[in-house]
């Protein structure tokens, strides 16, 4: 990914989160791989036509870390079902910008939002 370049953009455009038998990911080196819980496509775009789909790997804080990436869409599912074996259908539609104006990433923001849950207190 290359957030440096002027008019970047980087969009999660599909996630799974990684089934325990996918945990650690083979062939990823990183210091917190066996934190690693979801798996995300970024769709990165830029004003000269470049364009990938590249794999970044989540923390359940939102830390990203940079995989491979890919020409198409279907090539970068296709890879993920061959090296790390999620299934087509475990994908999550997404549609999160995660580079701000200020070329800082927020992966974060491509987690889902905890569900709040309704409490009550009867006494």
């Amino acid at each position: 990914m290359s957030p440096e370049l002027p008019n970047t953009s980087i969009t999660v455009i599909r996630r799974v989160r990684l089934r325990t038998e996918l945990k650690p990911v083979s062939g990823l080196v990183a210091p917190d791989n066996r934190e690693v819980e979801w798996l995300c496509i970024c769709h990165v775009t830029d004003r000269t036509g470049f364009v990938a789909f590249d794999f970044v790997f989540l923390t359940p804080f939102g830390a990203g870390i940079p995989g491979e990436g890919f020409e198409t869409l279907r090539i970068a599912k296709d890879q993920a079902r061959a090296e790390i074996g999620v299934q087509y259908v475990e994908w999550e539609l997404c549609d999160v910008q995660v580079l701000d104006k200020n070329g800082t990433l927020h992966y974060e923001r491509a987690l889902p939002v905890p569900r709040q849950t309704t409490c009550s207190h009867r006494g």
